[in-house]
C-alpha cells in the first residue's frame, strides 16, 4: 500500500501521496475487510468488529462527506516553503518518515503480529503528526486512524 517513493522528491506531491495512502489504508479498514484479511499470530481477535466496526463505518463516511480530507490537502498546498522545513516536511526529513513507514509496514505483511501492526501505525503517526502540526488541520484523520489501530494484546 505505501509504495516506495523516489529520494527528495517533490515535498508536496510526497505528501499529498502519503495522505491519499493513510486515507485509502482506512477505508480498507472500513469497507474491505482488511483487518480481518490478516492471518494475525498470537492475537486473540478484533476489536474492530460488529457494533464497534459498523460504528467506525459510520464515522468513516462522515469524515469523507465532511470534505475533512480535502481541507488538510489544501492546507499542504497553502504552507510556505519555510513552514515545510520547519515541520520536517521536506527533504532527508521527509524522505526517511516515508521510508520508515513503507519498511514497517512491509515488516508487518511479512509477520502480522499486533505489535507490529502497532509499529506500522506508528511510524505512519510520525509523519502524520508533523503534517497536522504544520498545517493546523485534519486531526480527525489522525483520530481514525488510531482508532483503527485498537488490537486486544498478543498472548
Amino acid at each position: 500500500m505505501f509504495e516506495e517513493i523516489g529520494a527528495y522528491e517533490n515535498s508536496r506531491d510526497s505528501i499529498e501521496e502519503f495522505l491519499t495512502q493513510v486515507k485509502r489504508l482506512l477505508i480498507y479498514i472500513a469497507f474491505e475487510g482488511y483487518l480481518e484479511s490478516i492471518r494475525w499470530r498470537g492475537t486473540q481477535g478484533l476489536v474492530l468488529q460488529g457494533r464497534h466496526l459498523e460504528l467506525y463505518r459510520e464515522a468513516m463516511r462522515e469524515y469523507i462527506g465532511s470534505r475533512g480530507f480535502e481541507t488538510l490537502l489544501e492546507a499542504v498546498r497553502g504552507m510556505p516553503e519555510e513552514s515545510l522545513v520547519a515541520g520536517g516536511l521536506s527533504g532527508a526529513q521527509l524522505f526517511v518518515k516515508r521510508e520508515t513507514v513503507r519498511v514497517v509496514e512491509r515488516r508487518f505483511l511479512r509477520n502480522p503480529t499486533a505489535g507490529l501492526f502497532r509499529r506500522f501505525l506508528q511510524a505512519i503517526d510520525t509523519l502524520l503528526k508533523s503534517i497536522l502540526d504544520a498545517t493546523g488541520a485534519g486531526s480527525a484523520l489522525e483520530e481514525l486512524k488510531e482508532i483503527a489501530g485498537l488490537l486486544p494484546e498478543s498472548r
